[in-house]
């Protein structure tokens, strides 16, 4: 890429971050001048790089991403400035999200709504539930500390272990010795790029019984280890240590659907290669009742899909202007009327439109981050496994996989720029 482009584009994304910081320290005032100027920079060099609908190498890729890239931060820094509201079609751009990902939902609701009936029955029956899993009381420091150290000894075990089975599974295990793993009283858990501190919640993985022991949530536990684990921290470490461009290792608002279109991928990944590893299974003392926690797995995790595609489409129904005034009776029942074709449980769309019925602007938008949530429905991820299909590049063999996971975790890229890099790899292996 051109060198004299590049250097202008440094300053202009180091500028920006540096305001972001800033609004956050002083109260969210913002220096109107520099934003401006960031912004006007932003658009000319938004015409200045070509349009690439198709590129065919490396460099003419990263050139459409920093496009792309581009055009969704200047977006956002016009709608600042001007200080107009964010429409659902300028949150699509803004997290450059597709537009079929959007209009599958309701279709896919349509196709696993029996499915999902049938594994919420099938969990109901095979379920222990005699034996209440209490939250952890930490509260109490006896409790605190005693979990502490109970959740610290098997995150680290399992660590250890995943890391030697991810190693012999792909090239891309061999970054993960350099992410050190711990617990955490966070509610939420979390990789940190700077530390490479993979820190995960206490309260997720386990949990106490009636008789006052603590026990470990196992697929809890491996389910938060491929999505913090292989999703978010190799991800971080791989794309680091490369020689990409700045611009993409830096994780912004148009690459985030795909990169949580990547730790979906990798939770459903651990579980298969725990599955195909006796090895592993008798190692995490899993051997015994792997069976039952995997089909477990299986009926949570659609139960889980359905949830999260019926709060999707919910947010598209209530962000669309279309079925009318978001205060009108009439435009209120609608809205109920279509999510409730959908719903397993019959108070959902009740529910769900009269907690948000005031979540507007005054000009009938509904509440931004509300829809920010679509850019988690991204199926980056099941497109370009299909390109590496179609070339015969096989998943289940090392090489190969290794060649998928690479892709898949160097660098962060538009849902679009991962397609075309999946292409561009798959092209490459597929003429050796």
């Amino acid at each position: 890429m051109d060198k004299e482009l590049l250097k202008r584009t440094q300053e202009l994304w180091e500028t920006e971050k540096k305001i972001d910081k800033f609004g956050e320290k002083f109260n969210y005032n913002y220096p109107q001048s520099e934003t401006t100027r960031v912004y006007e920079g932003m658009c000319r060099l938004i015409e200045e790089l070509p349009d690439r609908p198709d590129p065919a190498s490396k460099e003419e890729l990263y050139e459409a991403e920093l496009k792309r890239i581009l055009s969704s931060k200047a977006l956002s820094l016009d709608i600042f400035i001007m200080g107009k509201p964010y429409t659902l079609e300028n949150i699509i751009a803004k997290y450059c999200i597709e537009r079929e990902d959007i209009d599958g939902i309701y279709p896919w609701l349509i196709a696993n709504k029996g499915k999902t009936i049938e594994s919420i029955d099938r969990l109901f029956h095979g379920s222990e539930i005699e034996s209440f899993e209490l939250q952890l009381p930490t509260d109490i420091p006896r409790i605190r500390q005693q979990a502490e150290g109970f959740a610290a000894s098997q995150i680290t075990n399992y660590h250890q272990k995943f890391g030697g089975l991810i190693e012999e599974m792909t090239s891309a295990g061999a970054y993960l010795p350099r992410i050190t793993a711990e617990p955490t009283h966070n509610e939420r858990s979390y990789y940190h790029p700077l530390t490479r501190r993979l820190a995960l919640d206490i309260s997720t993985i386990c949990f106490e019984q009636e008789d006052g022991t603590i026990q470990l949530r196992e697929r809890q536990l491996i389910k938060l280890y491929g999505h913090e684990g292989m999703g978010h921290a190799l991800h971080g470490v791989i794309t680091q240590s490369s020689s990409l461009p700045f611009f993409l290792k830096d994780l912004s608002d148009p690459t985030m659907a795909a990169e949580e279109s990547i730790t979906q991928h990798y939770e459903k990944v651990i579980f298969e290669d725990v599955k195909n590893s006796k090895k592993i299974q008798k190692e995490l003392r899993i051997l015994d009742n792997f069976d039952e926690l995997y089909q477990e797995e299986l009926d949570t995790r659609q139960i889980d899909e359905y949830s999260a595609n019926l709060y999707r489409f919910a947010i598209t129904v209530l962000a669309d202007k279309s079925l009318g005034h978001h205060q009108d009776p009439e435009t209120l029942r609608n809205r109920m009327q279509k999510i409730a074709e959908v719903q397993i449980n019959p108070t959902t769309a009740r529910r769900f439109v009269n907690q948000h019925r005031h979540d507007y602007d005054d000009e009938g938008n509904l509440r931004t981050d509300l829809v920010g949530e679509l850019r988690y429905g991204s199926k980056t991820v099941d497109r370009a496994l299909e390109i590496f299909r179609d070339h015969n590049v096989d998943y289940t063999k090392r090489d190969e996989r290794s060649l998928i996971d690479m892709t898949f975790l160097t660098g962060y890229f538009t849902p679009i720029g991962y397609l075309q890099i999946a292409e561009l790899a798959a092209r490459e292996y597929a003429s050796r």
